[in-house]
């Protein structure tokens, strides 16, 4: 109800949502409210049961309100990369460009095409954003989490000191 008074500028910057009882049923309530959360830098879905075509309708929505997080968590939701995941992937893509503020990504590495696609992406945005001169030198570092999370591929940016 908070999130639903009409205030795109709401001070809410952290939305974790991880593990709840989320799924398509629910997606409607949830785009609802996103128009009032400009201010969102971290959303948390790991672990719900959304679908690709959810997790698309999430990143259009943000993309509509220009809400550009830094960070994205899709953690433990193995049915949202499957081989017919493209469409997902390319609105990865198209969220990491048009906002160019996302800094750690975490998402399902079910498909490695589909993954290296985005993991490319992801890099070349960086490069054409960082400024050596003014911030040092920039690093992309790329984890596959061993044995119990080995379906998930970590992607961060970070500034070296």
């Amino acid at each position: 109800d908070l999130c639903s008074r009409g205030k795109p500028d709401m001070d809410l910057k952290h939305l974790i949502l991880r593990s709840c009882k989320l799924n398509d049923k629910n997606l409607p309530d949830l785009l609802d409210i996103m128009f009032n959360l400009g201010k969102l830098q971290t959303l948390d879905l790991s672990g719900t049961s959304l679908s690709s075509e959810s997790i698309v309708a999430i990143l259009d929505k943000l993309i509509i309100c220009e809400t550009f997080l830094s960070n994205c968590y899709l953690q433990d939701i193995p049915q949202i990369m499957t081989k017919d995941g493209y469409k997902l992937s390319e609105k990865i893509i198209e969220y990491l460009t048009a906002g160019r503020s996302v800094r750690h990504l975490i998402f399902p590495d079910k498909v490695p095409e589909l993954t290296e696609k985005i993991r490319a992406e992801f890099q070349e945005i960086w490069q054409k954003s960082a400024k050596f001169e003014t911030k040092g030198e920039d690093n992309l570092e790329c984890l596959v989490p061993e044995e119990n999370c080995a379906s998930t591929l970590v992607i961060r940016w970070f500034q070296e000191k």
